[in-house]
């Protein structure tokens, strides 16, 4: 298919901004063929609907996904930045990139990235989702480990300050916006089942665990 910039891109900017609306909630969204891969294909539309000239951008995690910023930005003039500073990031779902980006200041909470997830096949995590655009708690599962759902919490605590993500998927994209509340279902699963959890995160170790291990260079050092 060829890209129309002005359809297709007005296509996609609404599917983005279902998904921002209904948090967690897959929404179709036309393909660019820009990718064999759906859900990198996927992710294609959302930059080619959100970038332009003014913004940064910038691929962590894949060579696949740096050569396909490579392209988006030929087709949008978007400027190339490091991952700490972009406004928007491109990573699989299994690199984590949540603590790394720019969050924003109180002053200028716009400077928040915007992170696009491209989903790692095998990889899915229930949690339970609440915040503006859902009408009570919900209960989805997202392909995000573990660990960068932790972080994509700690980043957003302060509420305007934080980041926001679309999650590429191979049927569509979802979006998880700072506004969004997100928390694993680890009370509902621990009522079935014992669980471990690895994590570099002293918040959620705090906030999940019963008992909490402290390793060090593969040794335990305080249990």
């Amino acid at each position: 298919m060829t890209w129309d910039a002005v359809h297709d891109g007005r296509t996609a900017f609404h599917a983005c901004m279902r998904a921002v609306c209904r948090p967690g909630a897959t929404q179709p969204i036309v393909r660019p063929a820009l990718a064999v891969d759906a859900a990198i294909d996927h992710a294609a539309a959302v930059l080619l609907a959100l970038l332009d000239a003014d913004v940064t951008v910038a691929a962590a995690g894949s060579p696949a996904l740096d050569a396909l910023v490579a392209g988006i930005r030929t087709r949008t003039g978007a400027r190339t930045d490091d991952v700490a500073d972009a406004d928007f990031v491109v990573a699989p779902t299994g690199h984590p990139v949540a603590h790394l980006v720019h969050r924003g200041t109180p002053v200028a909470p716009e400077r928040g990235a915007t992170i696009v997830y491209v989903a790692d096949a095998g990889c899915s995590t229930p949690v339970r989702l609440d915040g503006p655009g859902l009408a009570a708690p919900t209960m989805v599962d997202l392909p995000l480990p573990t660990a960068e759902l932790g972080a994509l919490r700690e980043v957003n605590r302060h509420g305007l300050v934080g980041v926001d993500a679309f999650i590429a998927l191979p049927d569509g994209v979802c979006a998880l916006p700072r506004s969004t509340q997100v928390e694993e279902l680890i009370d509902e699963l621990r009522s079935q089942f014992s669980v471990v959890i690895v994590t570099h995160s002293m918040q959620q170790a705090a906030r999940v665990s019963q008992k909490t291990a402290f390793f060090h260079l593969g040794y335990l050092v305080e249990y």
